[in-house]
């Protein structure tokens, strides 16, 4: 039998930002009835606000709908969708990084180009949750990606799975 740990993902916030989404839409709405900004301007910065919301809440349905897990992990490595499966020999290090009042799991990358190759175009396009750390690539876990579990629990879990992996000093900004 294959040990594995999922992470679900927080269902509340993503409730929330269903809820929340048509409200920042009429905000949107109500900014191009504004009489006091020129006509382009009201279309240019309430329709962007009204897009914004609209791209929002349908993303947050169809995490709803999907209902897929934001984190597995497991003997062989880890999956954070929308990102293929990553092997723990392809992680450099995993630390700590501060994000806002709350820490953020970064997992840092050997590799950055054969990693880019085997994502499709529009992956790379639109999956945010990478960064690049000088010429390495890192994943970034949110806290609200992981809630309601701390990122000290999941990077304590990451060594339950793979004891020889190197835990970088956690970093701030």
């Amino acid at each position: 039998m294959n040990e594995q740990t999922v992470y679900p993902g927080s269902r509340a916030s993503r409730i929330l930002a269903v809820v929340l989404g048509p409200v920042v839409g009429v905000i949107g709405v109500l900014f191009m009835m504004l009489e006091e900004f020129v006509v382009l301007e009201r279309i240019v910065l309430g329709g962007g606000v009204l897009v914004v919301s609209t791209v929002g809440t349908a993303s947050a349905v169809m995490a709803l709908v999907r209902n897929r897990p934001e984190l597995v992990l497991d003997a062989e490595g880890l999956l954070a969708p929308p990102a293929r499966k990553i092997h723990w020999h392809e992680v450099a290090a995993v630390r700590l990084r501060k994000s806002g009042t709350s820490n953020a799991v970064e997992i840092i990358l050997h590799e950055l180009a054969r990693r880019e190759t085997r994502q499709r175009p529009l992956q790379r396009a639109l999956h945010s949750g990478w960064s690049t750390v000088g010429d390495r690539k890192a994943l970034i876990l949110s806290p609200i990606r992981l809630h309601p579990y701390s990122t000290e629990a999941v990077v304590i879990e990451m060594l339950h799975y793979h004891p020889s992996l190197h835990v970088a000093a956690p970093e701030t900004r």
